[in-house]
């Protein structure tokens, strides 16, 4: 991996992330985008967003999934690209120790692999649009008369 390895962080000063089951739901507070990503791609946000260095994150993937090692490097870089793109993700400043992502995460058995199909995060601009029709505004506290 090149301009994408590393570690990152979630940019939490801009973007609200949700998971619900499988998949993750990020809000960019500046631009009302939202942004959803499932299969591969929630596979490696998860573990990003812990700080596991990307090139870790391309090995787990080759792991769990079936996919040549040189495809799923190209695929897990433009993804990190992406993330990087639209400020969802930013360099974590003191990289965690290259330690393999925490038990919870890679419960599944080497063996079992699963399919593969690229990662791809989609980008919706209708909540940008709803919230330019009718902005949310502040409550402000009615007077008394």
């Amino acid at each position: 991996m090149n301009g994408s390895q590393g570690c990152w962080r979630l940019n939490a000063d801009e973007i609200a992330a949700e998971t619900f089951g499988d998949e993750v739901i990020m809000i960019h507070l500046g631009t009302a985008q939202y942004f959803s990503i499932r299969g591969v791609a929630q596979f490696a946000w998860e573990r990003l967003v812990q700080g596991v260095p990307a090139d870790e994150v391309g090995l787990a993937i080759g792991r769990y999934y079936d996919v040549d090692p040189e495809r799923a490097d190209r695929d897990l870089e433009r993804l990190v690209e992406q993330f990087q793109q639209e400020r969802l993700l930013l360099p974590l400043e003191e990289p965690r120790s290259s330690t393999v992502a925490p038990a919870s995460m890679d419960e599944r058995p080497a063996e079992v692999k699963l399919p593969y199909a690229a990662p791809v995060m989609e980008v919706h601009h209708e909540l940008g649009e709803l919230l330019a029709i009718d902005p949310p505004l502040p409550r402000r506290p009615q007077r008394s008369r």
